[in-house]
């Protein structure tokens, strides 16, 4: 079960310089107490430096914008990921599709279930933490001959931190 908050902002200055925040805090059943509670922001910021200068009617260079932005994403664990668990056993028997446990058995005149259960092949890890993905991009988006030709030039990177893989 997850349950988040979520908030956005945004701002604008004379058609030229826009910043826009979000935040998101994320809470999820599937990790546990204490590490639970997750907090992720982004913000971007653009900067059209062609209103800035009047460069609009220009028609060898009426556009050009620079923008740079930073984002944190969060990712909760699968469910019974924090503890070891047991699961029902069965076999396969070569006929069916397999003969699941328990088995009745008749020791005399009493029917008795076998039971049969075996550990679950992930291990848990009861210090899990969220994972987190943090990126960061900068560019620019220049614009030629009234607009026919245009050049968009990005930067990238990506780091994410506490991956959750099962083991």
């Amino acid at each position: 079960r997850t349950a988040a908050m979520y908030a956005a902002g945004s701002l604008g200055y004379k058609s030229m310089l826009y910043l826009n925040l979000t935040g998101r805090n994320e809470m999820s059943s599937t990790l546990p107490e204490g590490h639970n509670s997750f907090f992720y922001p982004s913000a971007s910021l653009s900067y059209i430096f062609t209103e800035q200068f009047k460069l609009s009617t220009n028609k060898w260079f009426p556009y050009g914008k620079l923008r740079v932005s930073y984002a944190k994403v969060g990712k909760d664990a699968d469910p019974y990921s924090i503890l070891n668990y047991y699961t029902q056993s069965a076999f396969n028997d070569g006929w069916t599709p397999g003969v699941a446990f328990p088995i009745p058995t008749i020791i005399g005149t009493n029917i008795y279930n076998i039971v049969g259960f075996t550990s679950d092949i992930t291990l848990g890890n009861p210090n899990l933490k969220p994972e987190s993905t943090s990126s960061f991009e900068a560019g620019a988006d220049l614009r030629f001959i009234q607009n026919r030709i245009g050049v968009d030039i990005t930067y990238y990177s990506s780091k994410s931190n506490d991956q959750i893989l099962p083991s």
